[in-house]
Order: C-alpha cells, then sequence, then structure tokens
C-alpha cells in the first residue's frame, strides 16, 4: 500500500504548504488516495506506478482544498486602517479541477473506464 505521506509530499508542493499545519490536511490526501486507488484497474500493479498515483491524489487533495479555501472565505478583500489585503490571485476551483483532470487523463490506461460521453439521443 501507498504511505500517505508521498501524497503529503506532493500536496505541499502544490499547496505551498509546508510548516507544521500540513499535518492538518492529512485526512484530506488520505481520502484522495483510497478514492484514486478505488478507480484503478485490477491488473495494474500499484508499486510501479506509485509516483503517478501518488501526483494524481495530491492533485485531487489539491483540488478538494481549494473548494474548501473558496467556499469558507467570500471575502476578496479586506482593509484595517491603511493596511489592504487582497485575494485576486486566488487558484479558482475550475483551475484546481482542470489540473487534476489533467494528471488523471495523463495517466488513463491506469484507471477503470467509469465515463462515458453521449453525443446524441434519438428517439425513434
Amino acid at each position: 500500500m501507498i504511505d500517505v505521506s508521498q501524497v503529503l509530499n506532493k500536496f505541499s508542493v502544490y499547496t505551498g504548504i509546508t510548516d507544521k499545519s500540513l499535518y492538518y490536511y492529512e485526512d484530506l490526501c488520505k481520502d484522495s488516495l483510497e478514492d484514486v486507488i478505488e478507480d484503478i484497474r485490477e491488473n495494474i500493479d500499484i508499486k510501479k506506478h506509485t509516483n503517478k498515483i501518488c501526483c494524481i491524489a495530491a492533485a485531487l487533495a489539491f483540488y478538494r482544498y481549494i473548494l474548501q479555501v473558496n467556499a469558507s472565505d467570500n471575502e476578496e478583500s479586506m482593509s484595517l486602517g491603511s493596511l489592504k489585503v487582497s485575494k485576486k490571485n486566488r487558484t479558482s476551483a475550475k483551475s484546481a479541477y482542470d489540473f487534476y483532470y489533467q494528471m488523471k487523463t495523463s495517466s488513463q490506461k491506469l484507471f477503470k473506464d467509469n465515463e462515458f460521453f453521449v453525443s446524441r439521443v434519438e428517439i425513434i
């Protein structure tokens, strides 16, 4: 099995969180890793693809982290006297999801085909 600390290390790179508060995101990374492993095909050697799986799980955790941050903080800026703090450079949820999706599709052969596409439904 993959150690969640490997996912945490990559999550740290994606988020920039490097201090002791990284510990608070261990469950988020663990849940993301479990979700990614659940979607892997049965005939795939997980040990052989550990790095890719950790990158994808960390990207999923990053996406979930961004959703959490954006949902919990609706303030665009804050002023205190002459000091003004702005959050114009927040990562959007769409950008975070696109990052996760790109990571996952780049290793598509590892995953079960659980997505489908219907282009047109016609009733005869």
